[in-house]
């Protein structure tokens, strides 16, 4: 299991080049930021985030079998033995939080698990919003991600928004 997860040096590399092209993109575009994510493997900072995750765990009933994200293992407590997202095992439940990364191709990466898992049939939507997703095992008719899923791309109403001109 060790094996599977550990990274190599060239992946090392590559994950450092991305994270560096985001920085420099967003030191050279006027009005560009970087999202107010967590990095992998922290908590979200963000309050309104943190009460979301919150809301998300309670609903998973104690006992209940979750795959989550190590980085939202902390919000889960003692509720059980998780399995650590992607991996899914037979759980019940799936937390996953897509805006997790600043990389777009990590998100891209959860974003298209989170789908494969609704376009299988096994799993259902029981809320999902600004990126984080509780998914349940055997929910049916619940396939799609609403609206709210996608919040986390937008901008929100507080902070100012620049078209990107090239």
């Amino acid at each position: 299991m060790g094996e599977r997860y550990r990274l190599t040096g060239g992946k090392i590399v590559a994950r450092v080049a991305r994270f560096l092209a985001l920085l420099l993109l967003a030191a050279i575009l006027p009005g560009c930021k970087l999202p107010a994510v967590s990095a992998p493997g922290q908590l979200p900072t963000d309050p309104a985030r943190q009460r979301l995750v919150s809301d998300l765990v309670r609903r998973i009933p104690e006992g209940g079998s979750v795959s989550i994200q190590p980085n939202l293992l902390s919000y889960l407590g003692t509720k059980s033995s998780p399995y650590l997202f992607p991996v899914t095992g037979d759980a019940e439940y799936v937390l996953a939080d897509v805006a997790a990364s600043p990389d777009p191709i990590v998100i891209k990466g959860l974003y298209l698990k989170v789908h494969e898992l609704l376009d299988s049939g096994q799993y259902g939507v029981v809320e999902a919003s600004d990126g984080l997703a509780l998914l349940q095992k055997g929910l049916a008719g619940q396939s799609r991600l609403p609206n709210d899923f996608y919040d986390f791309l937008r901008a929100r109403p507080n902070e100012e928004a620049f078209p990107l001109q090239a």
